[in-house]
């Protein structure tokens, strides 16, 4: 008998199905569930590989807890990051104790103009 488990979050590696519609394009798929979250690597379960540095955001088993000052995941300088000249969609799943009075950003990646992009988040939500 063919046994399968289902679970209300992705568990590492993270179970991607590259044959997928949803997955065509994708270039970077970090969970954050490590199963050490003293873990400073943060892993990327795309095909890619942009295994992120860690560096301040403290671990929990269902992901991490950034200061909002100075914590941050670095992913590199993957070529296949940089697709700003096409249409592309970032998701993020975020939960804050309370909105920023100013803007924080989420995803950044080189500048705010045309050669980078940014996600951010300011206390209108």
């Amino acid at each position: 008998m063919n046994e399968q488990f289902f679970y209300n979050r992705p568990t590492f590696p993270a179970q991607l199905d590259m044959a997928h519609p949803l997955t065509k394009g994708l270039v970077g798929c970090w969970v954050l569930n490590e199963n050490d979250p003293s873990s400073m690597r943060a892993w990327d379960s795309s095909p890619y590989e942009n295994h992120g540095l860690v560096t301040g955001a403290l671990g929990r088993w269902q992901g991490r807890t950034f200061d909002g000052v100075d914590d941050y995941i670095n992913s590199g300088n993957n070529p296949v990051l940089n697709f700003v000249a096409s249409a592309f969609t970032i998701n993020a799943w975020v939960k804050f104790t309370s909105f920023p009075a100013v803007l924080s950003q989420i995803v950044t990646r080189g500048e705010r103009d045309s050669s980078g992009y940014v996600l951010m988040v300011n206390n209108n939500g």
